[in-house]
């Protein structure tokens, strides 16, 4: 988590709880990639209610010439 604060430019206590950071940081960039035909998905790996890692998948995109 510290690495990617660091990546993103945001405070690590900005979003105290991680559903705020997903909410506000990842579902929104999403949003914002899917409008230029790129994107990301990602996967959450809890153990527990305890979150331990993001995985991120960059979505291909193909265009049709």
């Amino acid at each position: 988590m510290e690495q990617l604060c660091g990546i993103l430019r945001i405070g690590e206590r900005e979003f105290e709880r991680f559903f705020d950071f997903k909410r506000y940081i990842l579902q929104q960039a999403q949003k914002e990639q899917a409008i230029y035909d790129s994107g990301f998905e990602f996967k959450e790996k809890k153990q527990g209610k305890r979150l331990l890692l993001y995985s991120f998948f960059q979505k291909k995109c193909f265009r049709k010439s």
